[in-house]
């Protein structure tokens, strides 16, 4: 294969990059974890390690321990090349929610820290419910900080949106609060991915039990953090959508998410056709309108609106490429773990130009996240292993 692996902290421990940017001078950015660690690693154009990056300390990586165990699921680079990482932290027996700041040299920004509770070093841990997680982040052009994931509150798992300011303090014109729980059916709803509309408004994919169904959700809100009953306004819960509700899956979830340049909604994930069975799994791709309803025009000959591909068995994020087509990333599974990447039409057709596996004997291989550069290139990460590397 060609590309860049990274191994920390020893031949078996587990490394994997969960998130990725490219920096505008072509620099590759990830961010996973590496056993009990959060885990930053930043590369040149040609694959080698950046030693340019936290120069001082680690040279071409960063280590987080928080607690006694931190991981990082999310990764994005504000205009002036700062970098924001989040995921979570264990202290005391407790998975409490993480977010660090870094300048473009890898050292802390010390100017990022939740003054109510004394947060300092760029660093900020925020205790939602009983338990709390990030998975994705996305900046609004003020500056403000959206992150997404689930927090824990009287034992059932909440969606959970936090709005904080561009100095690390929760926002408080957001919600009252600065965050916004949203449990639907009294089971359990977890966002998995983040992503704002031109006009501000927050759409959060992830799962939640409907009906005894574990399912893809996608929920949107208001710039103000309430739910925005205008998305899927004849539904039970207006402002909520299971966008494979009746089709008779026995489950899925959403892992990833994007929008086009129309504001169409594309989520990625993976379906249970029939039953729980790891091999059962499909590789799903969704198309949303800005209404909330399913693009029926999407995949429109077999099943419209979606996409339940044999050619992998999860997706795990998605991007839209200036011509329109939608690029998705994942693995799939026959004696070891393949990296994928498939590219569909506008239409939802499969483009047959184009075709990435890395299927390596002896392997295991996944590819979490994705990102293109200025010249068009696609970037991917993951892992590949036969023990785990980054």
């Amino acid at each position: 294969h060609n590309g860049a692996t990274t191994n920390f902290f020893g031949s078996y421990t587990i490394n994997q990059a969960q998130a990725l940017a490219v920096q505008p001078n072509g620099k590759i950015i990830t961010a996973g974890y590496s056993g009990d660690n959060g885990v930053i690693v930043q590369y040149n154009n040609d694959g080698t390690l950046d030693e340019t990056f936290n120069a001082s300390q680690t040279p071409g990586y960063i280590v987080l321990k928080a607690g006694t165990q931190t991981a990082l699921y999310a990764l994005a680079l504000q205009p002036d090349g700062k970098i924001i990482v989040a995921g979570y932290t264990s202290i005391n027996n407790i998975d409490n929610a993480f977010i660090a700041r870094f300048n473009r040299d890898g050292s802390f920004d010390g100017s990022f820290h939740d003054t109510n509770n004394n947060n300092t070093g760029g660093i900020i841990t925020t205790t939602f419910g009983s338990n709390s997680q990030l998975y994705s982040i996305a900046l609004q052009p003020n500056g403000n900080i959206i992150v997404a994931g689930w927090a824990t509150y009287l034992g059932f798992a909440n969606a959970l949106i936090a709005r904080y300011t561009s100095d690390g303090n929760l926002d408080t014109t957001f919600n009252t609060t600065g965050y916004v729980t949203t449990l639907i059916d009294d089971v359990f709803t977890k966002g998995r991915a983040v992503t704002l509309q031109q006009d501000g408004k927050i759409i959060v994919a992830g799962q939640a039990e409907n009906s005894l169904v574990q399912q893809i959700i996608i929920m949107r809100y208001t710039s103000d953090g309430l739910l925005d009953d205008s998305f899927n306004s004849s539904g039970n819960t207006p402002g909520t959508l299971y966008p494979l509700d009746g089709n008779g899956y026995v489950g899925s979830t959403a892992y990833g998410i994007a929008l086009q340049p129309d504001e169409k909604i594309i989520i990625v994930g993976s379906t249970s056709q029939y039953d729980l069975r790891f091999d059962d799994q499909s590789y799903t791709i969704i198309r949303i309108n800005q209404d909330g309803t399913l693009d029926t025009t999407f995949n429109d000959q077999d099943t419209p609106g979606y996409i339940l591909s044999s050619s992998g068995l999860q997706a795990n994020d998605a991007l839209v490429q200036s011509n329109g087509q939608i690029m998705t990333c994942g693995f799939n599974y026959s004696n070891n773990y393949i990296a994928i990447v498939i590219r569909y039409n506008h239409d939802g057709s499969v483009d047959p130009s184009f075709n990435f596996a890395i299927n390596q004997p002896g392997t295991n291989t996944t590819s979490n996240a994705m990102s293109i550069q200025a010249d068009g290139k696609i970037i991917t990460s993951g892992t590949i292993s036969t023990h785990y590397t980054a």
